[in-house]
């Protein structure tokens, strides 16, 4: 999608739905209907959503030419390095790997989907909802290999190779 086609709601949309938006702010302290940020000021509300965000977890050896997908410009140069790209290696299977799959995989780019668990979203989705999701990813054209790990990653040049537990190698143009 296009930038004006991603916003949800603008800073307009935010007043007419009476939603305060503190980004940047440190949250210090919870109590009942209230939080007390870092720089003293106190929010009171009737709901309060506390949104942490997340890190990008990174694997040992993890070189930085590895795309994470965690903001608006990650998703921008990643779209940028797929438009280029003839392959795509994707370390996890979860719902951001498998959302990353669909859209290569829509621009005729060859996915292969590396995950660890014997079965895709199975923590987050249960063994049977996983094989289903599973399925849907091969369907849709991307090689899942399961219970599979990465045991080191290989600099080839512009692309990613990786090494897997069982020595298999496999190579990228582009590694999420």
């Amino acid at each position: 999608w296009e930038l004006d086609k991603i916003m949800l709601v603008d800073g307009h949309g935010l007043d007419d739905l009476d939603v305060r938006l503190s980004l940047g702010q440190r949250a210090v302290a919870l109590h009942s209907g209230e939080v007390k940020l870092a720089d003293g000021s106190v929010l009171r509300a009737d709901a309060i959503v506390v949104a942490t965000g997340v890190e990008a977890r990174k694997l040992p050896g993890q070189p930085d030419q590895i795309f994470s997908l965690r903001t608006l410009d990650d998703a921008l140069a990643l779209r940028a390095a797929l438009e280029r790209a003839d392959s795509l290696l994707i370390v996890g299977a979860g719902f951001i790997g498998a959302e990353v799959a669909s859209t290569a995989l829509g621009l005729g780019v060859s996915v292969t989907m590396l995950e660890a668990m014997p079965v895709p979203m199975s923590l987050a989705l249960g063994a049977q909802v996983g094989r289903l999701c599973g399925r849907l990813i091969t369907e849709a054209g991307a090689d899942l290999r399961t219970g599979t790990a990465v045991r080191r990653f290989h600099d080839s040049g512009p692309g990613m190779t990786v090494e897997l537990e069982d020595g298999t190698t496999l190579s990228a143009d582009v590694a999420v």
